[in-house]
């Protein structure tokens, strides 16, 4: 956050007058943080070099930081992993409803006039036209064994008796 609020205030600070004391202060100031800055990244690049020469055995109370730290940070990435797992699981339950209500309209939408009607209808209420048949979660069984028998088989895949069409 305090780096959007910096590059906010440097921007308007390049639309004041730049030989204002008060603005070249202000980016001398800046000019120094920005100096500091690098000098700690140096300064961390430094210590975690010198930490993976002789870390654990030299520097014992901070072995026991860094492991705990380390921790804490795979315990908060598998959790980032289950929310994103749930978050992802969440959206695609709701895009199967969203398509079963989908189908289950168009499936009510008559062919000739587009009006949709109630569920069960067989004509539309609208202009009378024959709806047609919903066939999605009919299924077919053998009348010898009782196995389930997919769309226009004339056999059982099962006991391979004829089946009525």
């Amino acid at each position: 956050m305090a780096g959007i609020l910096d590059g906010l205030v440097k921007g308007l600070a390049s639309l004041a007058p730049q030989d204002d004391p008060e603005i070249q202060m202000y980016n001398k100031q800046n000019e120094l943080k920005g100096l500091h800055d690098k000098e700690e990244a140096i300064y961390a690049k430094l210590g975690r070099r010198l930490y993976e020469e002789n870390g654990k055995e030299a520097y014992p109370e901070e072995a026991v930081q860094l492991d705990a730290l380390a921790a804490n940070c795979a315990e908060i990435e598998e959790q980032i992993k289950q929310m994103q797992a749930e978050k992802e699981a969440k959206e695609k339950a709701e895009a199967e409803a969203r398509a079963a209500r989908e189908a289950d309209e168009a499936a009510r939408t008559c062919p000739e006039c587009g009006a949709v009607n109630p569920e069960g209808t067989k004509f539309c209420g609208e202009c009378g036209a024959r709806l047609p048949e919903k066939t999605e979660n009919r299924k077919r069984f053998c009348t010898a064994c009782g196995a389930e028998i997919g769309e226009g088989m004339k056999f059982c895949g099962e006991c391979g008796a004829r089946q009525a069409e």
